[in-house]
């Protein structure tokens, strides 16, 4: 009898292996699933916060005289010219440049 036992309780833990094995696969299974669930939500976060706009902080001032003094500054550069100076100024720059470009070209046309 007692052979009979040890036998059944044997076969008994075999089946116990076999179905936590079994278990064990399962839950290996899962956990890549969720895995990759879990990249693939990051990777949605990632693109959601890349397409969220910019939101401008605009100033906010605490009396009138910074807000007329904020206001008087529109329009300028960090030296207080004017967009009217400025744009002066960017025309000359271009127009050097176009020079100083034909110039290089007209020197490497006279030496060939």
């Amino acid at each position: 009898m007692e052979g009979e036992e040890v036998g059944a309780r044997l076969q008994d833990l075999n089946t116990q292996l076999q179905a936590l094995r079994k278990r064990w696969q399962e839950m290996q299974k899962e956990h890549e699933e969720v895995k990759q669930a879990e990249v693939f939500i990051m990777g949605q976060i990632k693109e959601r916060e890349r397409d969220k706009p910019d939101v401008p902080t605009l100033p906010v001032h605490d009396n009138e005289v910074d807000l007329e003094k904020a206001l008087l500054n529109r329009g300028k550069d960090i030296r207080g010219n004017p967009e009217a100076f400025l744009k002066v100024e960017r025309q000359e720059l271009a127009e050097n440049d176009a020079k100083g470009v034909v110039d290089a070209i007209d020197e490497v046309q006279k030496e060939e």
